[in-house]
C-alpha cells in the first residue's frame, strides 16, 4: 500500500491560487474515492493555511499502483510518499529521495517529539536521513474474521480453528450451500492468501530472511523455504476448489468489508488490540474475530515497515516537511485525515468518544479512510466502544512479542553492486498469482525460484549474510 504527498498530480480539487504552495496527499486505499472528498479537502486546507501557510489536500489513488517510479523521477511530480521498506531501499539507491537532515530540526521539530527518537535512529543511508518511520510500529499477530450470520446459520463453531487448514470443512460447506458468497476473501486485494503470519524475519524487505529462534543467523531465500511452498500449494488447492471466489485477482475490496457486507464468509485479520477493538465497534455483531494461538512478532522491520520520504525533485521541501510535521503532531489535521468532518462524517459523544451519525456506517458515510495505520492514531479521537486504556493495552501486547534474533540489524542497500529492479520485476510477475493459487502446476513455482536466482537472489542473500555477520560481531 502507498501513500503519496505531492505538489501536483491527476486530481486538482480544490483549485488554488498559483502563488500559494499546495501539498497534495495522494491516498492509496482499498476503498473507493469518497463522495465528500472535496469537503474534507476544503477543511484540511483551512487547517494547513492557518498553521503552516500552505494548502494540503487529499487525492485518492488506485490501490493497484505498481510502477510508480515516475512520481519521483519527473520534475512535475509528487513531493512526499510513504514507501514500503524494500521500495525505500530501491528508491534511495536510484537517487529519487531527498536528504531530510537540514529540515527536520526546524520544520519537523514536533515530528521528532512524536517519534521520541533522535535523528540518528531514522532511515539513514550514506550517513543521511532519507525516511521517517510511520508513527506506530507494526507488531501484530494474525487471526480470522467471519460473517456471524453464516456461522450461526450453519452452526459452525470457531473453537477448533487453529490453522488455515482447519477451515477447509467450513469453506466446503459455504461453497456448497452459498454459491453467491466467497468462502474465503483475501484481506488485502493486492496481497496473497496469507499475509500476517511470518515465515521468518525478512531483513532486506524483499527475500532474505532468518528464522525466528535461529541464533546462528543463517540467511535464506524465503521463496525457497518449505513453509512458503506449503502456503502456495494451500492457495492452489483453495483456488481449485472455488474457495477464493470466481476471480480473486479481480477483487478490489478489502476482505473485512466483503465479510461485513455478507459477500464473503471469512478473511484473514490482523490481531492487535487497537485493530480488533476498532473493528468490533465498526462492524459490531455482523462479524466474529478470533486469533490463532501464536503471539505477535517483533522483527527488524517492525519499526520500518513503511517510511515517509520526500522526492529529490520536491519544489517545496520546507512546506513538505511542515505538512508531514502536521500529519504526525497536529490533532486537527490527524482527525480530519482519519475521520473527516465533525457533525458530517462523525459525531462527538458525551463521553468524549466519536461515532458515525445515526443511520450511517462505514459503507454509507461520505468519507472513509482505511489507511489509518499509516498515521498517528495515538493523538486521534477515540472511537466509541474503544477502551480508554487501549494504548496501554497495546503497549503490553507489544511487550509479549517474539523477538527476531536479528532485531536491531539494518540492511544497507547502498553497499549493493547491482540493481534490485530485476528482482522486483520477477516478484511482480509471479508472486501475487502464485500466492492466490492461480497457476497450473508446481513447475511455475520452480520457474519463479529460478527467475529470482537469475535476477540476483543469491547475490542479495550473500550480501545480507555478510552485513549480518558483521553486525553480529559488533553485538558480541
Amino acid at each position: 500500500m502507498l501513500l503519496l504527498l505531492g505538489g501536483c498530480g491527476t486530481d486538482t480539487e480544490p483549485q488554488v491560487q498559483a502563488d500559494v504552495p499546495e501539498i497534495r496527499i495522494s491516498m492509496t486505499c482499498t476503498t473507493k474515492k469518497p463522495r465528500d472528498l472535496k469537503l474534507v479537502n476544503d477543511r484540511l486546507s483551512e487547517i494547513s493555511m492557518d498553521k503552516i501557510g500552505c494548502r494540503m489536500s487529499l487525492v485518492w489513488m488506485e490501490h493497484t499502483v505498481n510502477n510508480d517510479y515516475h512520481y519521483f523521477k519527473d520534475d512535475d511530480a509528487i513531493d512526499i510518499m510513504s514507501l514500503s521498506y524494500s521500495r525505500f531501499l530501491d528508491y534511495q539507491k536510484k537517487g529519487f529521495l531527498m536528504k531530510m537532515d537540514n529540515y527536520l530540526e526546524h520544520e519537523g521539530s514536533q515530528l521528532l517529539e512524536v517519534m521520541g527518537s533522535g535523528a540518528k535512529d531514522f532511515a539513514m543511508q550514506d550517513g543521511h536521513i532519507y525516511g521517517i518511520p510511520k508513527p506506530m510500529p507494526d507488531i501484530n499477530s494474525n487471526g480470522l474474521m467471519f460473517s456471524k450470520s453464516l456461522l450461526d446459520k450453519y452452526h459452525i463453531s470457531v473453537d477448533n480453528f487453529k490453522t488455515f487448514e482447519d477451515l477447509e470443512p467450513a469453506l466446503a460447506k459455504i461453497r456448497r450451500e452459498e454459491p453467491d458468497v466467497i468462502p474465503f476473501a483475501r484481506n488485502i486485494p493486492s496481497g496473497g492468501l496469507i499475509q500476517r503470519n511470518p515465515i521468518g524475519d525478512v531483513l532486506d524487505g524483499m527475500l532474505s530472511m532468518v528464522e525466528y529462534g535461529d541464533e546462528s543467523l543463517t540467511v535464506k531465500n524465503i521463496y525457497e523455504t518449505q513453509e512458503y511452498e506449503k502456503r502456495i500449494f494451500l492457495a492452489k488447492r483453495w483456488y481449485d476448489m472455488g474457495y477464493l471466489g470466481e476471480e480473486p485477482a479481480a477483487e478490489n475490496e478489502m476482505g473485512e468489508e466483503l465479510v461485513f457486507a455478507g459477500k464473503a464468509f471469512a478473511t484473514e485479520f490482523v490481531i492487535r488490540p487497537d485493530e480488533v477493538e476498532y473493528a468490533k465497534n465498526i462492524y459490531q455483531d455482523a462479524v466474529e474475530i478470533i486469533s490463532f494461538d501464536h503471539g505477535p512478532y517483533l522483527c527488524t522491520q517492525s519499526d520500518w515497515a513503511y517510511l515517509w520520504t520526500i522526492s529529490a525533485h520536491c519544489a517545496y521541501p520546507k512546506e513538505a516537511v511542515k505538512a508531514l510535521n502536521l500529519l504526525y503532531s497536529d490533532k486537527d489535521c490527524i482527525n480530519t485525515v482519519l475521520y473527516g468532518i465533525s457533525d458530517v462524517h462523525y459525531v462527538k459523544n458525551g463521553d468524549g468518544t466519536i461515532s458515525y451519525p445515526k443511520g450511517v456506517d462505514s459503507r454509507t458515510v461520505g468519507y472513509f479512510n482505511n489507511s489509518k495505520w499509516l498515521f498517528n492514531r495515538m493523538d486521534a479521537k477515540l472511537w466509541e466502544g474503544m477502551p480508554a486504556d487501549i494504548m496501554e493495552t497495546l503497549k503490553n501486547f507489544n511487550q509479549t512479542a517474539e523477538v527476531s534474533p536479528a532485531y536491531g540489524f539494518r540492511f544497507d542497500a547502498s553497499q549493493l553492486t547491482f540493481d534490485l529492479e530485476p528482482l522486483e520485476r520477477v516478484l511482480e510477475q509471479y508472486r501475487n498469482r502464485l500466492e492466490i493459487g492461480m497457476f497450473d502446476s508446481e513447475e511455475e513455482l520452480y520457474e519463479f525460484q529460478e527467475q529470482l536466482r537469475k535476477a540476483g537472489a543469491d547475490e542479495l542473500t550473500q550480501e545480507v549474510q555478510r552485513q549480518l555477520d558483521e553486525w553480529k560481531q559488533t553485538m558480541e
